[in-house]
């Protein structure tokens, strides 16, 4: 599975669109084998369900969230009490391309007592709202928001229970090898030339697919990397603004500085002043 890092590395190049959500009432003869076309997350507020993906069994119940990707094929029931859960279709796009997001492995079972007042605060929001497209509705959009990023927070950090045990299946993990290099070699000396040779690509083959998959040019997303690593350093240590500077690899910290203040619109200085005071 690749690291998700990556994910938090691109979350401003990530695009959340809501598509449609109902109020979901089944009783206890509910089965059903489908396979799953949208990005779907079954909030469920009563009772349990099972669901077969694979030859193996998950139970969900009250509180949990369920997240399919698209391309999942499940069989799913109910017990003699029955069910009722919240039903979002949503799209989760990066770059150009919609199903990249399927390498991160996301699919699977998020529990209740990790997200509890994220899914009550979404689920007073959306309950109501059966059989409507809501993305014109800004309140329960941004509630959305908050729920599936917390979902994907504790996801990064092995608090669910996924229906498949890595991405190996990816047919891209050349590529995505050579993108998890650049995450975790930022602030080397190293050239997309010499990235893109050591996974076995021509370097102008690898910028088209990076800029094609991920919406940006690998030069940016060295940027994205180094900034946002530098920001990190700027509100959660005591470092001085040099050693933060000769870490990433910048000759002089005003190099530094006007890289940053291009990328956030103010000098490390200021950025460290306006969020701790």
């Amino acid at each position: 599975m690749f690291k998700l890092d990556i994910l938090n590395d691109l979350q401003q190049n990530v695009k959340i669109g809501m598509k449609q959500n109902m109020y979901v009432t089944h009783g206890d003869a509910w089965f059903e084998e489908k396979t799953k076309t949208e990005y779907t997350i079954w909030s469920i507020a009563r009772g349990n369900i099972y669901i077969k993906i694979a030859e193996k069994e998950y139970a969900a119940s009250a509180g949990d969230a369920v997240l399919f990707c698209p391309g999942i094929r499940y069989i799913a029931h109910s017990d003699e009490n029955g069910c009722e859960f919240l039903f979002q279709q949503f799209s989760l796009e990066l770059g150009n391309d919609i199903n990249l997001l399927a390498e991160f492995n996301l699919a699977g079972i998020v529990r209740g007592n990790h997200i509890i007042a994220d899914h009550l605060n979404y689920y007073s929001k959306a309950k109501n709202l059966k059989y409507i497209i809501l993305e014109n509705s800004l309140g329960v959009y941004a509630e959305f928001f908050c729920y599936i990023s917390k979902i994907i927070e504790l996801i990064d950090n092995g608090r669910n229970e996924p229906f498949f045990e890595d991405a190996a299946h990816s047919l891209r993990s050349d590529f995505w090898k050579a993108i998890s290099y650049i995450s975790e070699h930022f602030s080397d000396h190293i050239s997309i030339k010499e990235i893109a040779q050591n996974a076995g690509f021509s370097e102008k083959y690898f910028i088209q697919q990076f800029k094609r998959t991920l919406g940006l040019p690998p030069k940016q997303y060295f940027v994205q990397c180094r900034m946002r690593y530098a920001a990190h350093r700027l509100l959660h240590s005591n470092d001085k603004i040099q050693e933060i500077a000769e870490y990433l690899g910048y000759a002089d910290i005003y190099s530094f500085s006007k890289a940053f203040k291009k990328y956030y619109d103010e000098s490390p200085t200021e950025f460290r002043k306006n969020y701790i005071y």
